[in-house]
């Protein structure tokens, strides 16, 4: 990334805008100031809300960032400015840059760039009762909006299942400033994520199945279940692929990849993988599995252990075991393209096809709705083996070590499932 701002000011580039998307504020604010050359950086993917002084928010907002813009000091004594916006076409960021005759960003004693009277975050209320509301265009409304929601409401309509319990489909978070970590697809296992996992794999007719949480973007509440939620919880439009052939030690570093951003403390990624035909015991505290040139382990390592559904043992006490037959994956084609970084290519793994183009949502759609004698759901999700997901407690299907409970009155031990193990 350096080398891209140099090379920038290097072709004569009088601004550098740096537009970032690791999925918070907070993880730009430990990438940016080891950087130099730069003048602004635009923070994407968190929905946090930086708000201007005295400005009304539309909704409660849960992560907000008082001030816009921010000012961040680099390593190199320079200053930077940083903004970020909330999601739901709910604000518009404006950021005026004051520039000199050539073009470069004029600056206070003190480094840091200045800013035009109008830089602001700008409401955008949809709310007639809001002096400024903002009004509808009517021939978008009649041409575009009705229809959407004339669609919508029909999925809505459409009943394909239904649910004792509540689906957990939220993001997670970090503990941080004494709350307590908050678990989700992007930090934990989940009892949706196990089902959209499961989905994917029943749709290829594969050995495993792997979703990044950052394909799955809601929760589904306890009762019925509509083919709205289910375009909801799985808004895009990926396909599912399959790999074949894969061995051991392929999947374990596509697994530790998943693993990576993993952390005691519930650091949230979009890489971290629900899973579908495999349990995996795994350490956040340990340090990442790390790649030489040639794309082979180097040091590192955080799964201690990876099992197949049939009980056959893949990893055992982190190392990877030998004469598994080879296997069967599927995932959706971002995540096999190199999405959230998957190292698939650099593995030498090419995805297929399946013989029937199936977006993720259908593969969901189908696996509700299929008779259990096809070996779907039959339109009813069953507590037993989509009930809520404690990572605290062991026992389910990705388990990390650092967050379980010790074993009462046995110190150094704690509690996997219904086993014990040493810490």
């Amino acid at each position: 990334l350096q080398a891209e701002i140099d090379r920038a000011r290097s072709a004569g580039a009088s601004v550098v805008v740096l537009l970032s998307h690791l999925q918070g504020y907070r993880n730009e604010l430990k990438l940016v100031p080891k950087l130099s050359g730069l003048d602004v950086f635009v923070s994407g993917g968190g929905h946090e809300l930086m708000t201007s002084p005295g400005m009304a928010t539309i909704l409660d907002e849960p992560a907000m960032i008082r001030g816009y813009p921010q000012v961040v000091a680099l390593e190199d004594g320079s200053r930077v400015l940083g903004v970020t916006g909330n999601f739901g076409n709910r604000y518009v960021g404006e950021l005026q840059l004051s520039l000199d005759a050539q073009g470069r960003v004029r600056r206070d004693a003190d480094g840091v760039p200045l800013t035009g009277a109008g830089s602001r975050m700008h409401r955008v209320s949809g709310n007639p009762a809001d002096a400024d509301h903002v009004l509808p265009d009517p021939v978008i409304e009649a041409g575009v909006v009705q229809p959407v929601r004339a669609f919508i409401a029909a999925l809505s309509e459409q009943k394909i299942a239904t649910t004792p319990v509540e689906l957990n489909g939220v993001r997670g978070s970090a503990a941080e400033s004494g709350a307590q970590a908050q678990y989700g697809v992007r930090n934990s296992e989940t009892n949706l994520g196990n089902l959209v996992a499961d989905a994917v794999r029943f749709a290829a007719g594969t050995d495993l199945a792997i979703q990044n949480g950052g394909g799955i973007r809601t929760s589904i509440r306890a009762g019925e279940v509509s083919a709205g939620d289910v375009f909801n919880v799985l808004p895009f439009t990926n396909l599912i692929v399959q790999f074949r052939g894969l061995d051991a030690g392929q999947l374990r570093i596509l697994m530790e990849h998943a693993l990576a951003n993993a952390s005691p403390d519930g650091a949230a990624s979009g890489r971290f993988a629900q899973v579908s035909g495999l349990h995996i015991v795994y350490d956040s505290r340990r340090p990442p599995l790390q790649l030489d040139a040639d794309g082979r382990p180097a040091g590192g390592g955080r799964i201690l252990s990876m099992t197949l559904d049939d009980g056959t043992q893949l990893v055992e006490d982190g190392i990877v075991r030998t004469g598994a037959r080879p296997l069967s994956l599927a995932t959706i084609d971002f995540t096999a393209r190199g999405g959230d970084g998957y190292p698939f290519a650099r593995l030498g793994l090419t995805p297929e096809p399946l013989v029937h183009t199936i977006h993720y949502q259908e593969a969901l759609l189908d696996y509700l709705s299929q008779p259990a004698d096809k070996g779907g759901l039959g339109g009813v999700i069953d507590a037993r083996r989509y009930g809520p997901v404690d990572p605290h407690a062991g026992g389910g299907r990705l388990i990390d070590r650092a967050l379980l409970k010790p074993v009462s009155g046995l110190p150094g031990r704690v509690s996997v499932g219904r086993r014990e193990a040493a810490v």
